[in-house]
């Protein structure tokens, strides 16, 4: 019997895809038709979606596969005024913090259910600060993973380094501000928000600060130089749901890399990341040995993405992709042998601007103390836009 959560949820997604329907319709009869009613103007509606197929390559997951859809958003923004935005993203698939785990020599799936959250909801306010700044107020995008995400272009394929660690995440809820570098020097981006993440309510009276900035230091030199950039973030914070004990939390990441849109990325970074270990050992069960003291992690991703076209190929080659990322993660510099190495390959071809086919293989390989098996799975995978 489903729960009366569920189905609210499916009442609610009824109500709403007839919205969209109603919406679309009126849209399609032109802006001009006065009986279209003047938030039907006002609206955009767009939407992504990510499939996978996979198969675990490792004996002891006795060929486990599976087909799944990852991700879909369904982003509607409403312009407010004309220096005022809505945006409302729903993100549906595979519940937060799927996981899987090894019973009697079988790969398990820990959850099974699909769920539609709200990814972002908030108000932004553009040339609010100066000219090309912006103030958001709601559940928005933080300063680091969203900003990896649009740089790596492949979230299809997972999430990014520090957020597949579990040291950050893509939104929260709270005040967010920033804007453009005059000239073509860059961006920075600011956040006060709760800390808990957008999967979690707030616990207690404690805020967390985000703040990066990304310098294009050769912004008008030569072509050769002009795409290369360095960034900074930080993070520091605490926990409110813990009782005794070291409760900060804080991040640091360094970033070097080199982008020219549709041609070339390469890039680099490195990340700290200081936490009470009774917060982390759930992810890192080698962290149990230091219950109660302050866990210091250190890692590192390298990684890389190469259009065929700059090879010379012509058009139909400027459609494929070749990909690399390295991640290297030590969850805890005082505990030996419990590093976690990720390596992921691949080759995308984008069909159309809206449909990018992905071939990955990936291989997560666990230190004899991390308490983990090692991970080996081949995909394909599709994203859609619409």
């Amino acid at each position: 019997m489903r729960s009366k959560r569920q189905a609210s949820t499916g009442v609610s997604l009824a109500l709403l895809a007839l919205s969209i329907c109603t919406a679309a319709a009126a849209q399609d009869r032109g802006s001009t038709d006065r009986s279209v009613p003047d938030w039907v103007n006002r609206i955009s509606i767009s939407g992504r979606a990510f499939l996978r197929y996979s198969y675990e390559l490792d004996s002891s997951k006795d060929d486990f596969n599976e087909f799944s859809v990852d991700r879909v958003y369904l982003t509607f923004r409403s312009k407010v005024s004309e220096k005022s935005t809505v945006q409302y993203t729903l993100e549906g698939g595979e519940i937060r913090d799927a996981d899987y785990r090894l019973s009697d020599g079988n790969l398990e799936k820990v959850s099974t259910s699909m769920d539609v959250q709200t990814k972002y909801f908030f108000f932004e306010v553009t040339d609010a600060l100066y000219r090309t700044g912006f103030v958001r107020v709601g559940q928005a995008p933080q300063p680091w993973v969203p900003f990896q995400e649009d740089l790596w272009g492949y979230r299809v394929q997972g999430t990014v380094f520090s957020d597949r660690s579990g040291y950050l995440s893509s939104t929260d809820l709270g005040l967010s501000f920033g804007g453009t570098i005059p000239d073509g020097y860059g961006s920075w981006h600011g956040a006060f928000v709760n800390g808990e993440g957008w999967k979690s309510p707030e616990r207690g009276k404690h805020k967390d600060f985000h703040f990066r900035a990304t310098v294009y230091p050769f912004a008008k030199s030569p072509e050769a130089v002009k795409n290369l950039f360095v960034s900074g973030f930080f993070s520091t914070g605490a926990y409110d749901d813990v009782s005794a004990g070291p409760r900060d939390r804080e991040r640091a990441i360094g970033q070097i890399g080199y982008r020219k849109a549709g041609s070339v990325y390469l890039g680099a970074e490195y990340l700290w990341a200081s936490d009470p270990a009774d917060k982390m050992k759930a992810r890192y069960p080698s962290l149990a040995a230091r219950s109660g003291q302050i866990s210091d992690a250190r890692g590192y991703s390298v990684y890389g993405v190469l259009n065929v076209g700059v090879l010379g190929r012509g058009a139909d080659a400027a459609k494929w992709d070749i990909l690399a990322r390295f991640d290297n993660l030590d969850p805890d510099n005082e505990i030996a042998d419990n590093d976690v190495e990720r390596w992921i390959v691949g080759v995308s071809h984008r069909f159309s601007s809206n449909v990018l086919a992905l071939l990955d293989y990936e291989t997560v390989e666990y230190a004899s103390g991390a308490g983990k098996p090692d991970e080996r799975r081949i995909s394909l995978r599709a994203d859609i836009k619409f």
